[in-house]
């Protein structure tokens, strides 16, 4: 028993045995043997995780818009100019007007040749420089003039160049023309002065020269009559006082403005030395309009006047008694204080000239200049001319 079993066991354990020394060749015995199952070793590759690369978060930049707030633009308070009255104290009326030369006087000249003794060219375009001097006032109430001195250089007439200072004197009469009251200051009968003087010199102011403005006209002979050039007569028109300026220009106001014209004539014809109408006069009325700077004139027919005194009187001389000969509408330059306006006829004459004129007074209420016109044959030539003067106040 204990050999079955040991029996048993030996071939056991030598095959065992062999098998091991064998290595596992062919089959031995004839038997079959199970090799041994190797299990390769399970390599477990490495699990590599790649890096989680998270992207930078780039927050933009907050871009905050500037704010801009406009500029408060505060416009600008406009202070309304203050329009200061005119003080009256700044101008002076013609009373108190002082001795010494007088400025800024508006005149125009006019001049007639002869043959002989009539005239028979007449010029409207001469052109010269007239001064005048106030020489002299007298005490009486009114104050006129009665002393003017007057002098002409550079006169483009035929034979008048120049002549020195005339010492003029004047005497004054008062009278009402067409409602107003004026001084009417003349020289005297001075047909015997020397030639190459003024004579025939008539001033006309506001009674008791109580106003800014006056005017007057002069004239003068040239020459021999018994010369080959014969003689040359010139007439000057002008007007001088105290001139509206600066704030007292924004106080002219509209409406009619009311007062006289006076002149010598010029007419083919007529006599040198005695005129058949040696000063022309009429009463005159004009409209200013401020907005559209207007101021429309008319010229009448004028009067024939011999000097003023107290024979012959003017005191017939009346608005409205005469009918309009030209008229014209002059515009108002406020900066300078000038209007001006070719006239233009009216009537069936051929009636042809200039007007021009300022404002006188704290608030431009009165006004005064000079004119000249001309009557044009049915030839074209000039058969006539008047050179003039005007004042007027408004009304």
């Amino acid at each position: 028993m204990g050999y079955c079993s040991l029996k048993g066991v030996l071939p056991a354990i030598c095959c065992s045995i062999i098998l091991a020394g064998c290595g596992g060749g062919g089959d031995s015995g004839g038997g079959s043997s199970t090799p041994p199952v190797t299990t390769p070793p399970v390599t477990t590759p490495p699990v590599t995780t790649p890096p989680v690369t998270t992207p930078p978060v780039t927050t933009p930049p907050v871009t905050t818009p500037p704010v801009t707030t406009p500029p408060v633009t505060t416009p600008p308070v406009t202070t309304p100019p203050v329009t200061a009255i005119p003080d009256p104290a700044s101008y002076t009326k013609l009373i108190d007007m002082p001795v010494g030369p007088i400025a800024k006087v508006q005149n125009v000249l006019i001049a007639a040749d002869s043959n002989g003794n009539e005239l028979n060219r007449i010029s409207n375009h001469v052109s010269g420089d007239i001064a005048f001097r106030l020489l002299a006032k007298t005490q009486n109430k009114g104050g006129y003039v009665s002393q003017l001195g007057i002098a002409g250089h550079n006169i483009t007439s035929r034979l008048t160049t120049n002549f020195e200072e005339s010492v003029i004197p004047l005497s004054s009469i008062s009278q009402k023309i067409s409602g107003k009251s004026y001084d009417l200051s003349v020289s005297p009968d001075s047909w015997g002065q020397r030639r190459g003087e003024p004579r025939e010199v008539l001033l006309i102011t506001p009674a008791d020269g109580d106003g800014y403005v006056g005017m007057g006209i002069w004239r003068l002979a040239v020459g021999q009559e018994m010369s080959f050039f014969g003689v040359q007569v010139v007439a000057n028109s002008f007007a001088f006082g105290s001139e509206t300026v600066g704030q007292g220009l924004n106080q002219i106001r509209s409406g009619d403005y009311a007062g006289m014209t006076a002149g010598f004539p010029m007419t083919k014809g007529d006599s040198v030395f005695f005129p058949f109408s040696p000063i022309l006069a009429g009463a005159i009325k004009w409209t200013v309009d401020v907005e559209s700077h207007k101021v429309r004139a008319s010229i009448p027919g004028m009067v024939a006047k011999s000097m003023p005194s107290f024979i012959d009187t003017w005191n017939d001389i009346d608005s409205g008694t005469s009918a309009s000969i030209a008229s014209c509408e002059a515009t108002i330059d406020i900066a300078n204080n000038t209007f001006s306006c070719d006239l233009t006829s009216t009537s069936k004459n051929d009636i042809r000239g200039k007007l021009s004129g300022r404002f006188y007074g704290p608030n431009g209420e009165e006004m005064g200049g000079v004119l000249n016109y001309y009557y044009v044959s049915v030839l074209g030539q000039e058969e006539r001319g008047v050179t003039a003067g005007f004042s007027l106040k408004l009304q």
